[in-house]
């Protein structure tokens, strides 16, 4: 089932993790997944907070 969650995003960065994902090819890829209150947030959604998290990290 799809959600809009908001989370604020200090307690996202509190939470974020990594998960080794097996690509078809055989590789692996290393990505960002949030688990918050139950969900888990992860994939294009976990890789954009991320680098949104770097970009606000840099100034």
């Amino acid at each position: 089932m799809a959600a809009i969650l908001e989370p604020p995003l200090q307690e996202l960065w509190s939470l974020e993790g990594w998960e080794d994902i097996a690509t078809p090819a055989g590789g692996v890829w290393r990505m960002p997944v949030y688990p918050w209150r139950g969900n888990r947030i992860w994939g294009a959604t976990a890789r954009m907070l991320h680098t949104l998290r770097r970009a606000l990290e840099s100034q």
